[in-house]
């Protein structure tokens, strides 16, 4: 599973010194940036980025808007983000709910697709943040109500050209988990059911060993 994000920010590969990779899907975008007022409700801040391939198989991706920075937890809740549909020019037919800046859903949950890109057929996103209720926030002295943010999409990729699978970003790491668990559970029922049974294991103490005849 490989991350990548949009916008000029530095991901964690850069931080290290090193480049990261390239992949067969890449995101590009200017990072969205937006001093938010308290006094106008409704206040929001659009951007777009765009997904492109470089494979003629569809490449199965997801992704999510996460915050560049230090977010007041307050705002990151009032905040909400929100996805668009658009048509094959590019303009906007909807916009689809997709949670808060501190738990946004990913692109293809909120769109209720599974998105996928191959080369020559980039997908445009675009990305709305708003405030629709300033009223519970409170704006202390030297508190900071710029936010940035960026998109940031993951893909599977099994190194053949033809990658499967849909995947999953790294804001919900608890999926592996699980998935994990069930792998490791079904593994020891299928050997429990493959296995013998044994007499003797059943057999109390002082009990001789079963003979075959």
């Amino acid at each position: 599973m490989l991350l990548l994000t949009g916008g000029a920010a530095p991901g964690a590969a850069h931080q290290r010194g090193t480049v990261p990779a390239p992949g067969p899907v890449t995101v590009v975008g200017a990072p969205l940036v937006h001093t938010f007022d308290l006094d106008v409700p409704g206040d929001l801040v659009e951007g777009r980025w765009t997904v492109t391939g470089d494979r003629a198989a569809a490449v199965p991706y997801d992704g999510v808007l996460e915050p560049v920075g230090v977010v007041s937890p307050d705002l990151a809740e009032a905040l909400v983000v929100e996805y668009g549909r658009v048509d094959a020019g590019g303009e906007v037919l909807s916009w689809h709910d997709a949670g808060t800046l501190a738990r946004p859903q990913t692109y293809g949950h909120a769109l209720a697709t599974s998105p996928a890109v191959s080369a020559g057929t980039p997908t445009s996103i675009p990305v709305r943040v708003s405030l629709p209720d300033p009223g519970p926030l409170t704006a202390l002295p030297g508190q900071v109500l710029t936010v940035e943010a960026r998109f940031a999409i993951s893909y599977l990729d099994d190194g053949s050209g033809t990658s499967q699978g849909l995947a999953v970003t790294g804001l919900w790491p608890w999926w592996l988990a699980v998935a994990a668990v069930l792998v490791a559970l079904g593994a020891l029922l299928s050997r429990a059911r493959r296995a013998p049974d044994d007499p003797s294991q059943h057999a109390g103490p002082g009990t001789p060993p079963a003979t075959r005849p």
